[in-house]
């Protein structure tokens, strides 16, 4: 639940209370067990970082909007930790997906040092099955990706489009006909990989105004946008909506809701 404070407050010429009058807060503490700041400001801070907003610049928001001072490490812990836990129940959802997926990788360099991240698209619903990372692109780590996108599955046979990349074919030989291999997408090609190829470049958009600390495969950070795009980012080719667009119940999701009530998100959405 959301409140506002009553208009009627002390000082009103006073810069104070006029963020007094303005700001919003949570009555309900549910899942922000020992926070001492209200939970208002976690769940904007996770809603403007999946926007592309600065840490610095959220910190800043914070305090000119709702009057709450924390720095910008405090903003990033908030968003490590609580990103960790909606892991757990983004983990345990299993979507209905359609039989063809695309797959693709992407390099991405961290202070230097290159890795790649792997990146599996359902056509029909555009949820995003997978995302793993890794320093190498051989078959092994093509093979983790792909595995990591069949929890998801359950019993759906799946085609997986990719391109001619020789991991591909050497990961699926061993998934013994689990999965069937089109392994020719081009652009001009009816059988493209276009979908997760602007995914790609929606990922990479957003990873230039990150500066992420430490190795790319420990950054929670990345966790938690694939969650966003799958829980929260509105998609214009589904009407604005994401790919899991209700908890089992029917609600429409929300960052709040995910803290609070992740028992709503244990079952197939």
């Amino acid at each position: 639940m959301i409140r506002r404070p009553p208009r009627s407050t002390p000082s009103n010429s006073s810069a104070a209370s006029d963020v007094y009058k303005r700001q919003a807060y949570f009555s309900d503490r549910e899942g922000f067990n020992g926070l001492r700041h209200n939970p208002i400001a976690v769940v904007v801070s996770l809603d403007l970082y999946y926007k592309k907003v600065s840490l610095r610049d959220i910190s800043h928001h914070l305090r000119q909007v709702y009057g709450i001072e924390v720095s910008h490490s405090t903003v990033h812990r908030w968003i490590t930790r609580y990103i960790r836990l909606l892991k757990e129940v983004e983990e345990k959802i299993r979507p209905k997906l359609g039989h063809t997926w695309q797959m693709d990788d992407m390099v991405v360099k961290l202070r230097g040092k290159p890795g790649y991240i792997w990146n599996i698209l359902d056509m029909e619903t555009r949820y995003l099955v997978a995302m793993t990372i890794s320093d190498g692109r051989g078959a092994e780590e093509a093979l983790r990706a792909i595995k990591e996108g069949l929890k998801k599955s359950g019993d759906v046979k799946v085609t997986l489009r990719t391109d001619a990349l020789k991991s591909y074919d050497k990961a699926i030989k061993k998934l013994k006909e689990k999965v069937k291999h089109q392994n020719r997408a081009r652009l001009s090609s009816p059988e493209n990989n276009n979908m997760v190829e602007r995914f790609n470049g929606t990922l990479r958009d957003w990873l230039k105004s990150k500066r992420l600390m430490g190795r790319i495969s420990e950054n929670t950070t990345i966790d938690g946008f694939r969650i966003y795009y799958n829980l929260i980012r509105p998609h214009k080719s589904l009407k604005e909506n994401p790919p899991i667009r209700t908890s089992k119940d029917g609600q429409k999701l929300n960052w709040l809701k995910l803290i609070q009530y992740p028992s709503l998100f244990n079952e197939n959405v």
